[in-house]
């Protein structure tokens, strides 16, 4: 499998060149095929809902990433054997792949990360079985992993949509609401009846108390603790609680602003507190637990 950590000289000796072929060995045979989307629209039929919606746009966001990673695979090692000249590209891609990071152009039609090749890797193929699994079987899986989806914020408004259709609101009335479950994210066995359950992100700067269902300070060394599954609902915009919630930003990573692709914000979810709070221009919030920087993260390092 591919080689370890963030940094350092080539390993073993091994010329630069060595240790690239043996990475693009190890990638080519584990890089999934793409997904076939016509077989997929045509099981949908006239079916199509919000959620269909999505599932379909990360399929195809995903196949122009598969694609772009096997044919740049498949160039480097034809350049390596001598059958292409080397490009300003293939120095770049080796330069980043013996110090196990992320080609530049890989990372930039991929989601926001931190992470270094080998466990980035890993999360692709995690990604894709997911919408494998969601794609064959056209249902939600009982919990979304809504931290590996490309484009989280458009399966949120998929609930806002979804039910908006079925309770007859204007779409622009509806907002969402996040209800924190008792459950592990492998302890779901159906989607509820409303909304969507939800899991993949960690709370920093607190913790999730589950005894009391809500915030509370961090415990020492525990810097990311694991959320549990969330409910994600929709509701009129007049029903918006005004106090005993904290609108807790999530981000994908935890470097909150710059990177690439930029920005790191994706929504607020709404999140149950004892300490005070107040109603601002960007929501409800606890004075604390912003001076305490809490957010949600989808990724953590």
């Amino acid at each position: 499998s591919i080689g370890g950590g963030g940094g350092g000289g080539v390993a073993g000796g091994k010329s630069r060149e060595q240790v690239v072929d043996g990475i693009i060995t190890d990638l080519a045979a584990n890089l999934p095929e793409n997904f076939d989307n016509v077989e997929l629209k045509e099981k949908i039929g006239d079916n199509l809902t919000p959620y269909l919606v999505v599932l379909i746009q990360e399929r195809e966001r995903f196949n122009g990433l598969l694609s772009e990673i096997r044919q740049s695979l498949k160039e480097l090692r034809l350049g390596l054997d001598g059958a292409l000249n080397i490009s300003d590209k293939m120095e770049t891609m080796m330069d980043r792949m013996v110090i196990f990071k992320i080609p530049p152009f890989w990372e930039k039609m991929a989601w926001r990360t931190n992470k270094n090749l080998t466990i980035w890797f890993a999360d692709v193929n995690q990604r894709v079985t997911q919408l494998q699994e969601w794609g064959a079987s056209i249902s939600m899986p009982p919990s979304l992993w809504l931290a590996g989806c490309f484009n989280p914020m458009a399966f949120i408004t998929a609930v806002m949509q979804t039910t908006a259709r079925k309770r007859g609101w204007p779409l622009d009335d509806v907002v969402t609401f996040t209800d924190p479950t008792t459950m592990d994210w492998e302890e779901a066995d159906q989607q509820p009846e409303e909304g969507a359950f939800v899991h993949g992100m960690f709370i920093e700067g607190a913790r999730w108390d589950r005894e009391s269902g809500e915030i509370r300070d961090s415990f020492l060394r525990d810097l990311t603790p694991q959320m549990p599954i969330m409910h994600v609902v929709a509701i009129p915009r007049t029903e918006i609680k005004v106090e005993g919630y904290h609108d807790t930003p999530v981000y994908y990573v935890s470097q909150r602003g710059g990177g690439n692709p930029p920005g790191s914000y994706v929504f607020f979810a709404t999140l149950k507190t004892s300490e005070t709070t107040t109603r601002g221009l960007y929501g409800v919030y606890s004075y604390k637990w912003v001076l305490a920087g809490v957010g949600l993260l989808m990724q953590v390092e």
